[in-house]
């Protein structure tokens, strides 16, 4: 997996492939945990952190799997396990909300059985099986 950041100021963004955890608890509460930790994807209510239309229907269109590889949380809203090139970037702070690592563009997603993030060393123990 290949990371690039710029330095400066600013936050660092990158296009950058990412695995792990795609959490969808609730109607757009969504993040993605991998070896880097927890990005937030969106969070309801928060406008500054919702994803743009192309990014959704990138990130939906990679759910190829069935119900099966998916772990049901909260009704129809769960984990799966997923790969996603997307735009990241580090320490973003908008209005009331802090958030050290955000995912802000969805380019595409690959769905990938759960299996592969339960034997991920890294990010094995997020769920329980």
């Amino acid at each position: 997996m290949a990371l690039l950041f710029t330095a400066g100021s600013a936050p660092a963004m990158a296009q950058e492939t990412r695995c792990g955890w795609f959490d969808n608890s609730s109607p757009a509460n969504m993040e993605l945990i991998d070896a880097d930790g927890d990005w937030v994807i969106s969070r309801q209510g928060a406008l500054d952190f919702m994803l743009d239309d192309s990014s959704i229907d990138a990130l939906y269109a990679g759910f190829t799997l069935g119900d099966e590889e998916m772990v049901f949380t909260n009704r129809n809203y769960g984990v799966r396990c997923v790969c996603v090139v997307a735009d990241s970037e580090r320490e973003v702070a908008e209005n009331d909300y802090h958030i050290t690592q955000r995912i802000s563009k969805i380019y595409s997603a690959e769905q990938r059985p759960l299996e592969r993030c339960y034997d991920d060393p890294a990010i094995g123990d997020y769920l329980s099986r």
